[in-house]
């Protein structure tokens, strides 16, 4: 596993822009403090985003509502999977991860 599955938190819209377009595949982990299976899925997620060599980073739903409510965001935790900063694989919820380890590998090889 990762090392302790740390994942950069973006802060600011500013930082979630530069984020996305300065990588190829990218993603984001939306979550919320107050949700119990966003902290739980959150390690299994990183270090599945981590094995495959994908950038990962977290978005707060509560501190950049903003950002939620531009991309749609109704269900935490969400990932969504950028390429070149257009959407190409969401998924919410109780998030199936070896589907997702299944998406990513495809989409990295």
């Amino acid at each position: 596993m990762a090392n302790d599955n740390v994942v950069v938190k973006l802060e600011s819209k500013e930082e979630y822009e530069n984020y996305l377009s300065n990588e190829e595949l990218t993603a984001v982990y939306y979550s919320s403090e107050n949700c119990g299976v966003c902290q739980s899925m959150k390690p299994r997620v990183v270090d599945i985003a981590e094995t495959n060599g994908l950038p990962i980073r977290e978005i707060s739903i509560n501190d950049l509502r903003e950002i939620a409510a531009q991309q749609l965001i109704l269900k935490s935790p969400t990932i969504v999977i950028y390429d070149r900063g257009r959407e190409i694989l969401r998924s919410s919820g109780f998030i199936d991860l070896n589907r997702l380890n299944e998406q990513i590998g495809r989409m990295i090889s």
